[in-house]
């Protein structure tokens, strides 16, 4: 039990550190537009 919820947390974490770098990217680009 206790290894499925460190690969939960390590899978939630991953994800929102893509998010956070797509949207960083996003900021980044949009006010050249």
């Amino acid at each position: 039990m206790q290894y499925l919820a460190s690969q939960a947390h390590e899978g939630a974490t991953q994800w929102l550190i893509s998010k956070a770098t797509v949207f960083d990217l996003w900021l980044r680009y949009l006010p050249r537009r």
